[in-house]
């Protein structure tokens, strides 16, 4: 059971952790995703408590026995669409292991069941399978090529392989041929393929040919599901007549902005607007399109009838009878504040004029990971292609998003393009930061590390045309975030690392050296800091409990200090600032005698390296 509980915590870790959030970037569809496979998944134990929260999944309760933990457990690691999860589940156990080895009992025989995820490149088995059959999975895999990294944490059962087994792996490997996010399940006489394709159209395919390779006699259940549609153009239309309102078309960028869309709507009618839904889609042509949305539902709610609609970044209030004049100036001043040049706007209706095409406004925000958003319009196609192209080119393989149009409402403007083009540069001088650009004048706001930063954010700004044009910059230079930078001497280098690890433990699964699910924000926080280590080495150290024999506890506690080394170097830490040691149950923080204490002395720890002692990995 030990085993068995050290494989799965290893095959959680490396399926849930893998896992990403999806290809899309809409958390609200995946995690609605997600909250039903959960619920499916959790069906047949109604002692599970489950919540969603994002990318985190919280599963809670009180098992019957450690048996139906594990399965719970199990059933979890095989869905994707979130990368963290975290078990408050308790189970009866057999207690402290004792020193002397109890004697072999035949295991009950189980069920042959194996489950294979695969997140990209990386391909983890999980389950029980017959051991010939494990091995010819293996192969298959492998003959699939695109090179795959396969972790088989599997337990081979004795048991002859069922009938129709082989062709079940082999059927399950082509499903991972095919699909680079999925999670296949192989019992006898099925294969269950849950996964997310790229595309509509990508999803067919797959079903198309899984249903071609499926062997007779094997039951085959598929579940892929594809992205949200693309569309274009991307609109909102909302009208109001003396009979109601009408919801004639309504996009959003994910669920959450469709939920506060359908809210606002639901509020605005008496009758509470039952019919509101918003089709989340890909294509959105601004951050600020829920936003915009939300400002002409509070426009048209002031008109006794009218029609508010939104295309791409061109947004327009139409008044109809018996609105009257007074009404309507007053709905179009307050729209066109609140859409504050994101979106050109026109008005017709009564006492409508004329209206001057709004100045085009450019804005930009810079993320402290390097995420650059781009909003708002750009004078001309040509004005747009050259800020969108600099943004690329200066972000650094950061992601960019572009939310900037052509208004198409003035004419080519040299000193507009060259203004626009100084505030990026100077915004991407920067660590994190907004900059805003109206035509008349450049506002920048943000942090900087170093003088440095400010330095070449003025020299961008000097690049700006200077005829009456006004320059507001508020950046400050942030301490906290430069003191972190600064190299850090062996002992203080250790007191860092042990803080990290005092406020967030690194645990791992039980009688094993893989981490448990959880351990990767930890994992980087300690890279972070090693990386600043300078003029010397520092020990990671491995630290036991008492229970078990001393000699098998200091190779688990050099195991795990190890673990933690070669994740160190995988986050690009350097071999000559850090050695991996085991220290076994030989250096104790508190009594071994109670479970808290045992659990404090579970222990990763630093401090400055010195030869001798313990039992070392001299890499």
């Amino acid at each position: 059971m030990e085993r068995a509980r050290a494989g799965l915590a290893a095959a959680i870790g490396a399926a849930v952790l893998a896992a990403g959030a999806g290809a899309w970037g809409l958390s609200g569809w995946i995690e609605e995703r997600t909250r039903a496979q959960v619920s499916e998944a959790l069906a047949d134990h109604p002692w599970v408590r489950a919540q969603v929260d994002g990318a985190l999944v919280r599963a809670s309760g009180r098992a019957p026995d450690e048996r139906a933990a594990m399965e719970v457990l199990e059933a979890l690691a095989r869905i994707g669409g979130f990368t963290r999860l975290r078990s408050e589940i308790e189970a009866p156990h057999a207690g402290a292991r004792p020193r002397a080895e109890p004697p072999r009992v035949a295991a009950p025989a189980r069920a042959a069941r194996l489950v294979l995820t695969r997140r990209g490149r990386e391909v983890t088995i999980s389950g029980a399978a017959p051991a010939p059959a494990a091995g010819a999975l293996g192969d298959a895999l492998r003959e699939a090529g695109q090179d795959l990294r396969i972790s088989d944490v599997s337990l081979p059962e004795a048991a002859p392989a069922p009938d129709g087994w082989l062709a079940a792996e082999r059927l399950a490997a082509r499903a991972l041929a095919l699909l680079e996010d999925a999670t296949v399940e192989i019992a006898p006489g099925r294969v269950a393929v849950r996964a997310a394709a790229p595309s509509a159209k990508a999803a067919a395919e797959a079903e198309r040919a899984l249903e071609a390779a499926r062997p007779e006699g094997v039951q085959l259940d598929l579940s892929i599901s594809a992205p949200p549609p693309r569309r274009a153009p991307f609109s909102f239309a909302l009208l109001r007549t003396a009979q109601g309102w009408t919801l004639e078309q309504c996009h959003a960028a994910d669920r959450d902005d469709a939920r506060r869309i359908e809210a606002a709507l639901r509020a605005s009618s008496p009758e509470g607007f039952d019919g509101a839904r918003c089709e989340p889609a890909l294509g959105a042509p601004s951050e600020r399109w829920a936003d915009a949305a939300l400002a002409g539902i509070s426009a048209l709610a002031t008109l006794p009838a009218g029609r508010f609609a939104l295309e791409d970044s061109r947004a327009a209030l139409e008044a109809l009878p018996p609105t009257d004049a007074d009404a309507f100036a007053r709905a179009g001043r307050g729209l066109s504040a609140a859409l504050d040049g994101a979106f050109s706007l026109a008005l017709s209706g009564p006492g409508a004029v004329e209206q001057p095409p709004a100045p085009p406004v450019f804005a930009a925000r810079l993320s402290r990971g390097g995420a650059l958003a781009l909003a708002g319009t750009a004078p001309d196609e040509a004005t747009r292609g050259a800020v969108v192209s600099l943004a690329r080119s200066l972000a650094g393989g950061h992601p960019v998003s572009d939310g900037l149009r052509a208004s198409g409402a003035a004419a080519v403007d040299p000193a507009w393009r060259r203004a626009a083009l100084a505030a990026l540069s100077a915004l991407l001088a920067l660590d994190e930061g907004v900059a805003r650009y109206d035509g008349a004048s450049i506002s920048l706001a943000g942090r900087a590390r170093s003088a440095e930063a400010l330095v070449a954010m003025k020299r961008a700004l000097a690049e700006a045309p200077a005829d009456g044009l006004q320059v507001l910059s508020r950046v400050t230079i942030d301490l906290p975030a430069a003191a972190a930078e600064l190299p850090l001497g062996p002992a203080r280098c250790a007191e860092a690392l042990s803080a990290i690890v005092a406020a967030t433990p690194l645990n791992f699964a039980p009688g094993s050296a893989a981490f448990a699910p959880g351990a990767e924000a930890t994992l980087d926080a300690l890279a972070a800091t090693f990386r600043r280590c300078r003029g010397g080495v520092v020990e990671i150290q491995g630290h036991t409990d008492s229970q078990g024999r001393e000699e098998t506890n200091l190779a688990l506690s050099r195991a795990r200090a190890e673990a933690v080394l070669a994740a160190m170097q995988a986050r690009g830490v350097s071999l000559t600032v850090m050695r991996a040691r085991g220290y076994g149950e030989s250096a104790p923080v508190a009594p071994n005698d109670t479970e808290e204490g045992r659990a404090r002395n579970r222990r990763i720890a630093f401090a400055p390296w010195a030869p001798g002692g313990g039992q070392e990995d001299g890499r």
